[in-house]
């Protein structure tokens, strides 16, 4: 099928994302993260823009990142970090 429609090279690529597709995206699951560490101020869509950033970062593609909310973030997934590795308390 894949073959028929000019995707043939690209089959494993898509098997791949197939495989890997999950009921609730990315931002979900590192939303749901940084809850059980007790970091309940960081939304699924600050965390889906800045997953989408990062990708088209990935891929050779600009992005658009306001750099306060990026250094935000920056330092919400350093906290998630230190209390991940017992270096500071879950509040």
């Amino acid at each position: 099928m894949l073959d028929a429609a000019g995707l043939g090279a690209l089959t494993d690529r898509i098997f791949d994302s197939v495989r890997n597709t999950r009921e609730a995206g990315a931002a979900a699951h590192i939303v749901a993260f940084l809850n059980s560490l007790g970091i309940t101020d960081t939304t699924e869509d600050e965390v889906r823009h800045w997953w989408r950033a990062r990708g088209q970062l990935a891929h050779g593609h600009s992005a658009d990142l306001d750099p306060a909310k990026l250094d935000r973030l920056v330092a919400v997934f350093q906290r998630a970090l230190r209390r991940a590795a017992g270096a500071e308390a879950v509040q």
